[in-house]
């Protein structure tokens, strides 16, 4: 039987049958000729056995192609559902006539395998996994609020016990070769060198190959055929979910419902509702803003790409870090991960790049290389990196007190700490790395809120330098902002980003000006927060109506992050007269920054924030981790912290203003809590508007290039919700009028400074158009 084919390889060898994918994908054209493939096979009876594998480098099928699809705005939503309906559809007859062939068919994954990929792979009778760390499984879909597409629940709930299944769906999580053996997904494991020998044998010598069930099996069986284990499962799984993201998120709710509810009906049923309800996610609100962000992502780093015209230029390999500690650690543990390396799971593929840390002495650099090798050993125990990578990683750092090697190098990073970046300072110490190292080096400043524009007027090559702006835990966070000022050159900035995407961050290129992007409008947040507290609304209605909304964190929470050494200064940086780094004559009036002054008073403790353990709450080892922003939902569960006492007794009492100092001090001796009663709605306008506010001053300043640069730093810096498609994404669905005069309630009945509206929001909403 002869057979060509343009996507995929076709072999028969001792009657099996070898199709190799060209693609990384499932579309119409694999789908096309995958049907054909398949009738061929059905219609020949000398065929012993199936196997599918791939030539692609990134793996099988590793691109899942709901991530892709998007929806026309040239026809209607429901013209592009039934298309879609079709598409999932057409995919479920092709894995099911798989599914249903009389011959043994084997999957064989070296790479990751993810979305309709895996989907494929469970639709055949065995799962031949490498041994390659590169190896992962996963169902990355609930991510952007959609679920599996071509049966994918359907037969995870065959294969998986209950738990695990709900689990895989659930979380998007993904798996490595072991969790995935562990659990029961994959067949076997081998070398990737072995997958096709080894799936050779299993077709010739089945029985030698099928395990018996073990007691483990058979107690899973069991629960999956009892009404009440089922029962308690699926809502012990709803609980932790609506506790996990408090009911905010539909893709979920609806996995969990569909896999509930149709589990035992067949599979002909299963699928059916299973394609109804994906469809119906599709075309929802949130999986399309969820995928708009995704194409921002997609869009900006294809415009990197494209600011490159020469084609000539590369990302840093050699790099340094100046500057210990545990900042210094982070850093220097990113680059010890090697380049491209876009998670930590493909660390091992990469090449040691030897980076260099240098402090002033061994005591600094001690605790930075020991804050690194921390961080690698969280790697380890959470199974994405051995022991033995983990150490060689590790001792591939240079540690010196001296700048040798220094003219070698790309890249230096500077990252010192001293009373939070004192500019002479950092001048000084910038002449003196410039003296130091190859005309060709890359030189940046690690900061928060420095002005790069003053650091580079005291070097001889300005153009080289930038800054670099990170968010903390670096191992956890996926946002950095490249500080540009006006003598950077644009090939200095353009090989920064493509270093950042490298590391598989995203880079977003801000100019100069106080604050950046990132840290305003979490400031505005913040700041209205504690306006609010003035008022007499209490701690825990503000964090949840902030939860609640969809908000990363709460306000109290962001601050202790933050930590509030920095919140002060840049509070005192954000109201200063704007003079050597304002970008236009738009900048936003310094009043509009005006911090309350119950922030006044809490800055006088000069507490740590969440690092030292003292903040607004109280931090002990054991206390909830930090959960960054991502696609799929912010840690929406209510805070359980306690507050800080000597910050509990700074809180206004009897609802008064805290200047009323007359009031406030009466209503503290009788030790009474009165507060005012404000509606959650109320809450979350009054934290959310000037955050939209600000918004639009920073985009009129032009201190991001457009509006789709800001929503990336809006979701992946300050925590807005990812499923609301970004801070201006969301004001334009609201209504920009509707927008405005919110505001400008705020500002007629709240406060005129904090609420004065953005002239491009007046402007906007006056001719009726929008950011986008």
């Amino acid at each position: 039987m002869n057979a060509k084919f343009l996507t995929f390889t076709w072999e028969i060898k001792e009657q099996i049958v070898y199709i190799g994918f060209n693609e990384d994908r499932l579309d119409n054209n694999i789908f096309t000729e995958l049907e054909q493939a398949i009738m061929l096979i059905q219609d020949d009876r000398t065929i012993d056995g199936l196997v599918f594998y791939s030539h692609h480098p990134a793996g099988f099928l590793s691109n899942p192609t709901t991530i892709s699809l998007s929806l026309s705005k040239s026809i209607t939503d429901h013209v592009e559902k039934e298309r879609i309906l079709s598409w999932a559809r057409r995919g479920e007859m092709l894995l099911n006539t798989i599914e249903d062939l009389n011959i043994p068919t084997i999957s064989c994954v070296d790479g990751a395998c993810l979305g309709e990929g895996l989907e494929f792979a469970l639709s055949t009778r065995y799962l031949l996994l490498s041994t390659s760390t590169q190896t992962i499984l996963a169902f990355p879909s609930i991510e952007l609020g959609l679920i599996p597409t071509f049966g994918g629940t359907y037969r995870l709930l065959e294969r998986l016990s209950l738990p695990d299944a709900l689990k895989m769906v659930i979380s998007g999580r993904s798996l490595d070769t072991q969790e995935a053996l562990r659990i029961g997904l994959a067949t076997d494991a081998y070398h990737q060198k072995h997958l096709l020998k080894m799936a050779h044998n299993i077709i010739q010598r089945p029985k030698f190959f099928n395990k018996t069930q073990d007691f483990k099996q058979i107690i899973s069986d069991f629960l999956k055929g009892n009404f009440l284990s089922k029962r308690m499962i699926y809502q012990r799984a709803k609980n932790q979910l609506m506790e996990q993201t408090g009911g905010l998120h539909e893709a979920p709710l609806k996995a969990l419902e569909l896999m509930e509810i149709f589990q035992d009906q067949g599979r002909a049923t299963y699928l059916h509702q299973e394609s109804q309800v994906f469809t119906e996610l599709y075309a929802s609100y949130q999986s399309k803003n969820l995928r708009y962000l995704l194409s921002l992502k997609e869009e900006l780093q294809k415009r990197d790409k494209q600011s490159d015209t020469t084609g000539t230029l590369r990302p840093p390999q050699r790099c340094a870090v100046i500057g210990g500690g545990t900042t210094g650690g982070e850093l220097i543990n990113l680059l010890a991960l090697g380049h491209s390396c876009p998670s930590v799971v493909a660390a091992t593929q990469c090449p040691l790049t030897y980076p260099i840390l240098k402090d002033l002495n061994y005591e600094s650099l001690e605790v930075g290389l020991k804050h690194s090798s921390s961080i690698f050993a969280n790697y380890h125990q959470q199974g994405k990196i051995s022991k033995d990578e983990w150490e060689s990683r590790q001792r591939s750092i240079i540690p010196v007190t001296n700048y040798q090697g220094f003219k070698l190098l790309d890249l230096v990073i500077e990252s010192i700490f001293n009373d939070f970046d004192d500019i002479e300072i950092k001048k000084r110490l910038f002449q003196e790395i410039e003296s130091n190292v190859a005309e060709k080096t890359l030189l940046v400043t690690n900061t928060s809120f420095l002005s790069t524009r003053e650091i580079a007027s005291a070097l001889q090559h300005p153009e080289r330098f930038a800054g670099l702006h990170c968010f903390y835990p670096l191992d956890k966070t996926s946002l950095i902002e490249l500080v540009a000022h006006p003598e950077v050159a644009t090939d200095t900035l353009t090989t920064l980003s493509k270093w950042v995407w490298q590391l598989g961050k995203i880079p977003l290129i801000v100019q100069d000006s106080p604050g950046f992007l990132v840290n305003r409008l979490i400031w505005v947040y913040v700041n209205e927060a504690f306006y609010l507290l003035e008022e007499g609304v209490k701690v825990d209605e503000i964090e949840r109506a902030a939860l609640n909304f969809g908000m990363a964190m709460g306000p109290m929470r962001f601050l202790d992050q933050m930590g509030f050494p920095f919140a002060n200064k840049l509070s005192k940086l954000l109201t200063l007269p704007n003079t050597t780094n304002t970008i236009n004559t738009s900048a936003a009036p310094t009043e509009h920054f005006a911090r309350s002054a119950l922030l006044n008073k809490i800055f006088t403790l000069t507490l740590p924030g969440k690092n030292g353990g003292q903040g607004f709450y109280l931090y002990t080892p054991s206390s909830e981790e930090y959960h960054p922003p991502s696609f799929t939902y912010p840690a929406a569960a209510e805070s359980k912290l306690e507050i800080n006492p000597v910050i509990k007794d700074l809180l206004p009492a009897a609802g008064a203003s805290t200047a009323d100092a007359v009031a406030t001090a009466t209503a503290a001796a009788k030790n009474t809590n009165h507060t005012i009663t404000m509606d959650e709605r109320t809450i979350q306008m009054r934290l959310v508007l000037p955050m939209i506010n600000e918004a639009a001053y920073i985009l009129d300043e032009g201190v991001v290039k457009d509006a789709s640069v800001l929503d990336l730093g809006a979701v992946y810096g300050a925590g807005f919700p990812a499923f609301r498609g970004g801070i201006l994404r969301y004001a334009d669905h609201s209504g920009l009028p509707r927008i405005l005069q919110a505001i400008q309630e705020f500002e007629k009945n709240v406060n005129q400074s904090r609420y004065s509206p953005s002239p491009l929001l007046k402007k906007l909403a006056s001719e009726d158009k929008s950011f986008y």
